[in-house]
C-alpha cells in the first residue's frame, strides 16, 4: 500500500535536485562545432579565490556531517507508518465508527510532501540570499515542535495538521540550506556534496522507525496491539521529538562551524552627471551614435578609393 507514495516521494527528490542542477548547467552554455573556446583570462589578485587549506577542507567535511544530520532529522516523516501503526484505532481514520482498510492518518505522508513542494521554493532563496544556517535551525526547531504536537492528537485531523503540514513547512525550510553551505565549500564538487548530504535523508527511516519500535513496542507484541502498547503512543512521540531537537542543534552547530563567509556581492553604483544628459556632450548617446556613423562612413570611403586604385593598377 505504501508503494505508491514512497514512489512519489523519490520522484519529488529527483525533481528538486534536477530543477537545482538544470539552471547551472544552462549558465555553462554550449559552443557551435568548429569554434574553439578562447582562454579566458587570468583573474587578478583581488578576483582570484583563496586556496583552500587542509584546515578549512577539514571544516568542511564537518558542514556536511552536520548537514547529513539536519536532514536525518527532515526525513524522519518516512517513519510515519510506524507511527500511525501504534495509534488507538478511533485516531487512524476520519469516521472512527467505520475503521477498516488503509489508515487515514497516513495521508500525513503525502501531505508533508505537498506542503513541502509548495513552499519549498521561497525558502530556497532565503537560504541562498540570507542565511543557511538561520533557515537550517528554524527548520530543526519547526520539525521536532510538529512531532511534539503530533503526540497530543487525539482525532486523525489533528496528526494531519500537526505532523503533515506543520513538519512539510519544516522539511521545506531546511531542505536546500546544508546544500548551499557545503556548495560554498566544495564549488566543484556539489554533485558529491548533494549525494552526502542527502545520504541523511534517505537513511532516516532505517533509523528512527526501529528507535520508535523499541520506545512504543519493546516487547515486541504483535498486532493488534493492547493499550498497553497504544498508550505509548504520546510519550514516543515526545521522546522522539527531544531527540530530533538535539540532533538538528548538533547538525546546526557543526554546519555553523564549517560555513564559509558568504561571498560579497559587487556593488554596481551608477554616476550620472550633467553633462551626460547634455545632447552635445561627447559621452551622450547621440553623439556616440553620430561617431560611429562617421567612421562607418570612413571606411566606406577608404574602401571605395583601394577599389579605383585597384582599377587603375589593372
Amino acid at each position: 500500500k505504501l508503494t505508491t507514495m514512497r514512489r512519489g516521494s523519490l520522484l519529488l527528490m529527483v525533481f528538486v535536485v534536477a530543477s537545482s542542477a538544470l539552471p547551472r548547467l544552462g549558465k555553462r552554455g554550449l559552443l557551435p562545432r568548429g569554434k574553439k573556446a578562447s582562454p579566458a583570462p587570468p583573474p587578478s589578485e583581488e578576483e582570484a579565490p583563496p586556496l583552500k587549506s587542509s584546515s578549512n577542507a577539514v571544516l568542511g567535511v564537518v558542514a556536511l556531517i552536520g548537514g547529513t544530520m539536519s536532514h536525518l532529522v527532515l526525513g524522519s516523516f518516512y517513519s510515519i507508518p510506524t507511527y500511525v501503526s501504534y495509534m488507538r484505532p478511533e485516531m487512524q481514520y476520519f469516521d472512527p465508527s467505520k475503521p477498516g482498510g488503509k489508515p487515514d492518518a497516513l495521508y500525513a505522508l503525502s501531505l508533508t510532501l505537498l506542503t513541502s513542494s509548495l513552499v519549498m521554493p521561497f525558502f530556497a532563496k532565503v537560504a541562498s540570499e540570507v542565511s543557511a544556517v538561520g533557515t537550517s535551525l528554524l527548520s530543526g526547531v519547526v520539525a521536532s515542535l510538529a512531532v511534539f504536537l503530533a503526540s497530543y492528537s487525539t482525532k486523525c485531523w489533528h496528526f494531519l495538521l500537526s505532523h503533515g503540514v506543520l513538519f512539510g513547512i519544516a522539511h521545506a525550510t531546511g531542505y536546500t540550506s546544508p546544500m548551499v553551505v557545503g556548495w560554498r565549500n566544495f564549488p566543484q564538487r556539489r554533485g558529491l556534496v548533494s549525494g552526502a548530504i542527502l545520504t541523511g535523508f534517505g537513511c532516516a527511516a532505517s533509523l528512527w522507525s526501529p528507535l520508535a519500535t523499541a520506545l512504543a513496542n519493546p516487547d515486541n507484541v504483535a498486532p493488534p496491539f493492547p493499550p498497553s502498547v497504544v498508550d505509548r503512543f504520546g510519550p514516543t512521540l515526545r521522546k522522539l521529538a527531544g531527540i530530533y531537537c538535539l540532533v538538528s542543534v548538533a547538525g546546526v552547530a557543526a554546519l555553523a562551524l564549517g560555513a564559509p563567509p558568504k561571498p560579497p556581492q559587487a556593488a554596481t553604483t551608477t554616476t550620472t552627471t550633467k553633462d551626460d544628459d547634455d545632447p552635445k556632450h561627447p559621452k551622450h548617446p547621440k553623439q556616440l551614435q553620430q561617431l560611429e556613423g562617421k567612421k562607418e562612413e570612413e571606411d566606406d570611403d577608404d574602401a571605395r578609393k583601394r577599389r579605383r586604385i585597384r582599377r587603375k593598377s589593372k
